[in-house]
């Protein structure tokens, strides 16, 4: 089993959660997040939904206190494309 990391860019404070899009330059993805960034409620609020979304748990490989973040979700590559696919997201730059 593989596992992937997953850079994206977090903007908190949103009225939803989702992952938007893909950005061809960075590859990184942009989410959205609907809590705050204080005391950690926001990255909270990505671990849950993250967790939700992939089946497995989530953790913040690096970026804890930053918008600019990566993901460490322990399925392989493959796996998380087709669950954001199926979420009704873009696929993932391989």
């Amino acid at each position: 089993m593989g596992e992937t990391l997953l850079e994206i860019v977090v903007h908190p404070g949103k009225n939803r959660f989702g992952f938007l899009r893909r950005d061809e330059w960075s590859n990184a993805w942009h989410v959205n997040v609907p809590a705050v960034p204080q005391k950690g409620a926001a990255n909270r609020a990505l671990m849950e939904r993250c967790a939700s979304l992939f089946g497995v748990p989530v953790r913040i490989a690096r970026g804890q206190a930053s918008t600019r973040k990566v993901l460490r979700i322990p399925l392989p590559r493959e796996r998380v494309e087709q669950l954001l696919q199926k979420s009704g997201f873009s696929s993932i730059k391989k």
